[in-house]
């Protein structure tokens, strides 16, 4: 398996450097990339969001609140903002693009879009739109969401080797496809959860 580079956090270079293994060395790097994917994975869905910079579109309901939070910051770019206005998907004025009628701005480190004019997201379902970019540049990832990565790969990588308890893993065809965290230290619990999604 090689490692994927819309999800993983640290690369193969960079966990030898934190492991303090030389480079001429070898190592299992299929199963390297396997425990960096499983690794990102597990941080990904115990935040709640993604990290790799990417573009998202994202159609959530109005809860008649003037703010709201999208799913995956930073916001590197303005996002756009629909509102729903038709009642076919098919038509092309389904949805509204919102800086027409209202004014709203975006607060990039936390992704929170909030009207300016006293206008409210509307309570209904699905009926608001939002195309946006996200997330870091590989060379820009926080240091600590990089740290609390390598210590869970470093981590697993000893339970692999020991066939200790704490990492459970997943085949298909008897091919190992990712590894499940069941023990994670408190620090890097700490370190994630301050990059929880907002809800």
């Amino acid at each position: 398996m090689s490692l994927d580079t819309t999800i993983a956090l640290i690369n193969e270079e960079e966990y030898r450097d934190f492991a303090g293994i030389d480079t001429d060395k070898d190592i299992n790097e299929e199963q390297l990339a396997l425990l960096i994917n499983s690794a990102s994975q597990f941080i990904i869905d115990f935040t709640g969001r993604k990290f790799i910079a990417g573009t998202h579109t994202h159609i959530f309901g109005g809860d008649g609140e003037r703010n709201y939070f999208v799913p995956y910051p930073p916001l590197t770019a303005d996002a756009t903002l629909y509102y729903k206005y038709g009642y076919d998907p098919s038509d092309s004025d389904y949805w509204k693009d919102a800086s027409d009628n209202y004014y709203f701005t975006q607060v990039n480190d936390t992704g929170e879009m909030y009207f300016t004019d006293g206008t409210v997201f509307n309570k209904g379902q699905q009926n608001w739109r939002i195309i946006y970019s996200y997330g870091y540049a590989r060379a820009s990832i926080p240091s600590d969401l990089k740290k609390a990565c390598f210590e869970l790969v470093h981590l697993a990588r000893k339970h692999v080797m020991d066939n200790a308890f704490g990492l459970q893993s997943k085949s298909v065809a008897g091919t190992t496809t990712s590894y499940e965290f069941t023990k994670i230290p408190q620090n890097v619990i700490e370190t994630l959860t301050r990059y929880k999604r907002v809800a």
